[in-house]
């Protein structure tokens, strides 16, 4: 027993070892997944490498989510490489992927996205697309997603002329947005909605709107987007023929557009004061505008050339190392199946283990039910000799004792009509009185005995008929019984004849010695625990001298062998006994 067990320590802390590795592999593919878009656009010869490594590696570990999100950002880094085959076989590929892990959130984005980017090479699947991707956020009802699939699908709707139809995309994506709190989205559908009244020729609401988005980007301080703003704001000016304020507007754009080193808005707005400036007649003005935008245009143009030529030397660096990865892909083929040999090995082994470890338990299990059976048969035949153990005693207490007090008392009675004596008398009243309170203390014993299980319920109903009996044959003190159960509280025969003698002992007491107006009894709960209080306004006693006496003493043995708590109060205001179970 003891080598199985290390045996399957050992297989275990192999499972662990290759669990833990694997998780730490996907935690690794994830990571690199969540770099974030900036990045991409801007680094995207480094992109396009980074993440067909983490295709690469997320296919070695079987992890199909990860691969489908890596192949999902390659597409992104091929489109603003322009190349845009490499883009559609990557976004293909991701849509497949997400398809079959039945990945709606994801596959909703993806739709769209590959909509989006087929817009200007094949419309009508640009449109299928974002349809698809629409009616999948719809079912879903995800909010997050269609904020931006309406926005886009606006866009190529308002690219066909149909821009009654754009409009009502935009209004949707904006009301979303709004729900979203999503500040920086909101600036985008406003200005969109803008252009569709500016080229509709309502250049009030059209002004509105830019205002709307002014606002936001302000307060979240946008400052690309307020750039971005004054160049729309000069484009709206150019199209109401407001030439001045135009130029002023491009000319503030420039200079923000400076600070933030954004050379295309830049030689965005160079082109148009080149423009506007052509329409006032000013040629020289325009000329200078128009050289800054060939500056502006050249600069960029280099820019790029550069690029290309650093991708050309860097694609040559890394064809020989295209052959080094291909030789480790291959060693890393040899060890994956080296190890799937080795798991299945070690899965046959654990079996066969697992299987005699379960056929073991199972047989100890079996024992076990056997000998709690036997036991449980056991016990209800001694809880059956016991019941009628005790049926047996009360029915011979009632027979023999019962019977024998009830003729004594009977006979007492009837010497009572021929006694002439008083002493004598007196005598025989009290013995008749005390044979009545032992034969109902005799009732009460048998009334317990009888039970097997009570209740606080059936013990309240029987101090009320304790209280009856003694406010019957007394003016004073007045007894009251109090119950305050939320809840069933069940109780042994032991306990509810030593709570009965309790209560007896203490009311007793209070009547006899307390000279109280009034005695309550109070049962209640404290966490499912039943709770009895004895409360007198009477005169209380000296608790020290009573402690050494039978009553208090036979009072704590009973609590303590019904599993209680015992304590005593007494003042000059009166006494108070409480009993609460543990």
């Amino acid at each position: 027993m003891v080598s199985m067990r290390i045996i399957l320590f050992f297989i275990a802390a192999f499972f662990v070892h290759i669990g833990f590795a694997a998780e730490n592999e996907k935690a690794y593919v994830d990571s690199v997944n969540a770099i974030p878009y900036e990045y991409i656009v801007s680094h995207a010869k480094e992109s396009v490498k980074i993440f067909s490594e983490n295709i690469e590696k997320a296919r070695f570990i079987h992890y199909e989510y990860g691969e489908a999100r890596a192949l999902d950002k390659l597409a992104l880094a091929e489109q603003f490489r322009g190349n845009y085959d490499k883009m559609i076989d990557a976004t293909l590929k991701a849509i497949r992927l997400y398809e079959k892990l039945n990945a709606a959130k994801d596959l909703s984005i993806l739709y769209g996205e590959y909509g989006y980017r087929n817009r200007k090479r094949d419309l009508p699947t640009a449109i299928s697309y974002m349809r698809k991707g629409i009616k999948l956020a719809e079912q879903i009802d995800y909010s997050k997603a269609l904020a931006k699939l309406y926005d886009n699908y606006g866009l190529i709707i308002e690219s066909t002329g149909k821009t009654d139809s754009a409009l009502f995309y935009y209004k949707k994506s904006l009301q979303i947005k709004y729900t979203l709190k999503d500040s920086v989205g909101i600036p985008y559908s406003l200005n969109k909605m803008m252009g569709i009244y500016a080229g509709k020729g309502d250049f009030k609401t059209a002004l509105n709107y830019l205002k709307k988005s002014d606002k936001i980007r302000s307060i979240i301080h946008d400052e690309y987007g307020l750039a971005e703003n004054l160049a729309i704001r000069g484009e709206l000016n150019m199209m109401m023929k407001q030439y001045e304020s135009a130029i002023l507007y491009f000319e503030q754009a420039i200079q923000k557009g400076k600070k933030l080193g954004q050379p295309y808005l830049i030689q965005y707005c160079y082109q148009q004061l080149s423009e506007v400036n052509e329409k006032l007649n000013r040629p020289k003005a325009a000329l200078q505008s128009f050289k800054k935008y060939t500056l502006y245009k050249d600069s960029l143009l280099n820019e790029r050339t550069n690029t290309k030529i650093s991708e050309l030397q860097v694609a040559f660096e890394t064809e020989k190392k295209d052959r080094i990865i291909k030789q480790h892909k291959l060693e890393l083929k040899n060890k994956s199946l080296q190890l799937i040999i080795l798991v299945g090995v070690v899965v046959i082994i654990l079996g066969t283990l697992l299987f005699s470890f379960w056929y073991y338990r199972q047989r100890q299990s079996r024992l076990k039910q056997e000998l709690e059976y036997n036991n449980k048969l056991k016990q209800a035949a001694l809880e059956k000799k016991i019941s009628d153990e005790k049926l047996h005693i009360s029915r011979e207490l009632h027979d023999n004792i019962g019977s024998n007090l009830t003729f004594m008392i009977s006979s007492i009675d009837n010497l009572e009509y021929e006694v002439k004596n008083t002493a004598l008398l007196d005598r025989l009243k009290k013995l008749s009185s005390l044979g009545r309170e032992t034969i109902d203390d005799l009732r009460n014993s048998i009334w317990a005995i009888q039970k097997e299980n009570g209740s606080a319920d059936k013990l309240v109903l029987k101090i009320n008929e304790l209280k009856q009996k003694i406010n019957s044959g007394i003016e004073r003190p007045e007894i009251k019984v109090v119950k305050n159960l939320s809840t069933p509280l069940q109780l042994s025969s032991t306990q509810m004849l030593n709570f009965y003698r309790l209560v007896q002992e203490a009311v007793q007491n209070a009547v006899k010695y307390a000279d109280a107006n009034q005695i309550t009894i109070t049962f209640s709960q404290q966490e499912h625990r039943l709770k009895i209080t004895i409360e007198d306004d009477g005169k209380g006693f000296d608790l020290s001298a009573a402690s050494g006496g039978n009553g208090l003493v036979n009072m704590r043995a009973r609590c303590e062998e019904s599993g209680c708590n015992f304590s005593i109060d007494t003042s000059s205001k009166g006494t108070i006994v409480k009993m609460t179970m543990n």
